[in-house]
């Protein structure tokens, strides 16, 4: 997707900038390209940044993490997408729990009002 973006800005600033005419189109098509291709290699500038920051301190152990995080196997890489599979069917079973549970007393509230609200006029509910 990130390889998109610098398509994605062209095409969005050429259409904003066509409101000003075809000098504006073309302004706003390159800034729009520009932003996308800043956009596109901020992941490198991330990458950059951390091994510059970990030189600069002397983290070795940050050096060699670093390293490790890009040569993984595909095994560690399924392995990450089953935990992360794994936490959202948690997160599922959850809701799936609380929900009804939160209904209910929902409903429980609205029917027990309704029930002291006919008392108090001297009616009961009927089936």
């Amino acid at each position: 997707m990130r390889s998109l973006y610098p398509t994605i800005g062209g095409g969005l600033g050429a259409g904003v900038g066509s409101l000003g005419g075809v000098g504006g189109a073309v302004a706003g098509g390159m800034s729009g390209a520009a932003v996308g291709s800043i956009l596109k290699g901020d992941d490198d500038v991330q990458k950059i940044t951390s091994t510059v920051k970990a030189i600069s301190e002397g983290d070795v152990q940050g050096l060699i993490n670093q390293g490790l995080r890009e040569q993984r196997s595909l095994f560690d890489q399924i392995i990450d997408g089953i935990y992360d599979l794994l936490l959202l069917c948690g997160v599922g079973v959850g809701l799936w729990v609380l929900v009804p549970i939160i209904y209910s007393r929902y409903l429980h509230k609205k029917t027990h009002a309704k029930i002291s609200e006919q008392e108090k006029k001297g009616t009961t509910m009927k089936e």
